[in-house]
């Protein structure tokens, strides 16, 4: 019964994980994903995050994960270098490239933004969040008929069926006319 009322979160889960295997760099990560995704403790999870690309310097996920958490903070200078040190170390990552993206949409590159987004989806073609990304860009830019298709395509075509991809395509089907598909 005790060990059982480890699994009733992630961070008691991932806590108890760390008393019991710190050196472990997938703990450290996981342990940090728990505190920035579920607790929304940003500044916290970035010492496990570099402790974990500390124990392992080749483990991708870290540097990701830090690169999010840099950007909840207000560090978006570390951000890009973190985001370009996991790129250089596991290239072939979308979610590398569509968090690249999702930072340069902030910063106003459009069009880098555009080619990160064309790259995640050359190594994920059913990337949803990557077409979700080049819907907003496409709205930003006022190209609202390309945008709508790839809102479309991120939660009918691909993995982004949730409520941030079916609200995007409504919203966006209302403004175009499109009303069958925003009740949909």
């Amino acid at each position: 019964m005790q060990r059982n009322r480890v699994w009733r979160s992630g961070l008691e889960f991932w806590g108890n994980i760390l008393e019991n295997a710190p050196g472990k760099a997938r703990v450290q990560n996981n342990y940090g994903v728990e505190l920035l995704q579920q607790c929304a403790r940003p500044h916290d999870s970035i010492a496990y995050f570099s402790k974990a690309i500390a124990l392992d310097p080749q483990y991708y996920d870290p540097y990701n994960n830090l690169a999010v958490a840099y950007l909840h903070t207000q560090q978006p200078g570390l951000a890009l270098q973190t985001l370009q040190a996991g790129l250089k170390i596991n290239p072939n990552h979308p979610e590398g490239y569509n968090n690249l993206a999702s930072f340069l949409l902030q910063q106003g590159e459009y069009a880098q933004a555009e080619s990160a987004l064309f790259t995640a989806l050359q190594l994920r073609p059913y990337y949803g969040k990557a077409h979700y990304n080049l819907g907003r860009l496409y709205c930003e830019q006022g190209n609202y008929e390309l945008a709508w298709n790839h809102f479309r395509d991120a939660c009918m075509k691909c993995d982004l069926d949730d409520d941030m991809g079916f609200s995007a395509f409504a919203k966006l089907s209302l403004i175009l006319h499109k009303y069958d598909d925003a009740i949909f």
